[in-house]
């Protein structure tokens, strides 16, 4: 991203030297302008900068294994998140309960505690929901992410 800004800088800097026969830099600017010389310089640049900003955001990004053991560590390193995360396994077992008698009001229920639960663990926790979402449980990413969690499970002791 950095190298297509000092790119787009030294384009601009080398139109502003350009010469032509008129010395005026108004009428200079004028005809680059009317020729759409500087127009197509412009829209060029602008394609450059649009186009690179996606592979700088993608590579920001972090591993969906990598954010399951930062938020297992934030978690297990705090006792009110670990006691808010058990809550969410109990609640959630309740779900699957509700889920299963097909009680639609209670699992509504349960799933509005259950988000408000999870907004009190933290945003990485949501980013984390949010990476997982497309993520296999069989794939080498999916079993990390698995056995992270499994381990945070365990500090909730038996439910």
């Amino acid at each position: 991203m950095f190298t297509a800004i000092r790119r787009a800088s030294s384009f601009v800097s080398n139109l502003a030297a350009e010469r032509l026969p008129d010395s005026g830099s108004f009428l200079r600017y004028g005809r680059l302008w009317i020729t759409g010389k500087f127009m197509n310089r412009l829209l060029i640049l602008g394609i450059l900068i649009i186009s690179t900003a996606p592979l700088f955001a993608q590579a920001q990004q972090p591993n969906a294994a990598e954010l399951a053991q930062k938020v297992v560590s934030i978690i297990s390193g705090d006792k009110a998140k670990t006691q808010t995360y058990c809550q969410i396994l109990d609640l959630s077992d309740e779900l699957d309960q509700a889920d299963q008698q097909k009680d639609r009001e209670k699992a509504g229920q349960l799933s509005q505690k259950i988000n408000e639960l999870q907004k009190k663990l933290g945003p990485e926790y949501l980013a984390l929901l949010k990476a997982t979402e497309n993520v296999d449980p069989n794939s080498k990413d999916g079993q990390e992410i698995v056995s992270n969690l499994v381990k945070l499970d365990n500090s909730c002791g038996q439910r």
